[in-house]
């Protein structure tokens, strides 16, 4: 099996920062499609799998309602030092606009947090893949990443995690135990579907197609390649948490692509 990339941050990662950040503190004019609503992503909770060194983690756990943070046992040590000196304070409204930046600062800057908005957790793939949906062993793992096993989350991260195909399998195993489908009133309340977002750099074909054919036939999913023509229109994403509008024209400058997913 090939070796795990080295400790850093990859290109990817870089890039769908700069998207969602623009989105987030400059968003395009009004009747435009942004990938992300601020309003709705400064609400969610955010699960990121496989995170690395923490990038992602340090630059949108500030922007959300709660991130956690996962990867390898291993890797804990460094992402907790990377998000101990780079997540100074939460800051979960971030400004809408230029001119609510400069307004704002001031009292932003003036605010401490009594908590931070964030928690780190080992998850290893395999140890969902192994175990039985309902069994005592997956209810522990899920406990231990979420803190409840019936915590609900809107968004799951994965970027540039997939680099050989053994992955695939147990991969697709995390995403099926930690995403939602909606919810009805009858069953305590409209809740909206977890959405999944994976960012893969374009190195091995033979991984990303047996990743897709993978999460296709899994059955119960709506999976859509984000910066493809044939991307639905925002009245078609609504029911997905975060109001994406999914854009027809490129995502990224590079030779990466994403794919957006959410149980029908």
């Amino acid at each position: 099996m090939p070796d795990a990339p080295p400790y850093r941050a990859f290109s990817c990662s870089i890039e769908l920062a700069r998207v969602i950040l623009s989105d987030c503190y400059c968003p395009v004019v009004e009747g435009s499609r942004s990938f992300i609503n601020p309003t709705k992503f400064r609400e969610a909770r955010v699960l990121e799998l496989g995170s690395g060194i923490g990038l992602l983690g340090c630059l949108f756990a500030p922007l959300v309602k709660h991130y956690i943070v996962t990867d390898l046992p291993e890797m804990l040590p460094l992402i907790q030092k990377n998000m101990d000196e780079n997540v100074t304070k939460t800051d979960s409204n971030p400004p809408q606009t230029r001119a609510h930046r400069s307004k704002n600062r001031q009292s932003l800057d003036a605010q401490v947090p009594s908590a931070p908005n964030y928690s780190i957790a080992a998850l290893d793939w395999t140890d969902v893949a192994t175990s039985a949906p309902s069994s005592t062993a997956r209810k522990l793992v899920r406990t231990s990443v979420l803190g409840s096993p019936s915590e609900h989350i809107d968004l799951i991260i994965a970027v540039d995690t997939l680099y050989n195909t053994s992955l695939v399998s147990p991969f697709l195993a995390t995403l099926e135990e930690f995403a939602n489908g909606p919810s009805t009133k009858a069953e305590g309340g409209v809740r909206e579907s977890t959405a999944v977002l994976v960012v893969c750099e374009l190195r091995d074909e033979d991984v990303i197609r047996v990743f897709l054919e993978g999460w296709l036939s899994l059955g119960g999913w709506k999976v859509w390649r984000v910066g493809d023509h044939a991307s639905p229109d925002a009245r078609d994403t609504n029911n997905v948490t975060l109001g994406y509008g999914i854009p027809s024209e490129a995502f990224f400058d590079g030779p990466f692509v994403a794919w957006l997913g959410w149980k029908a």
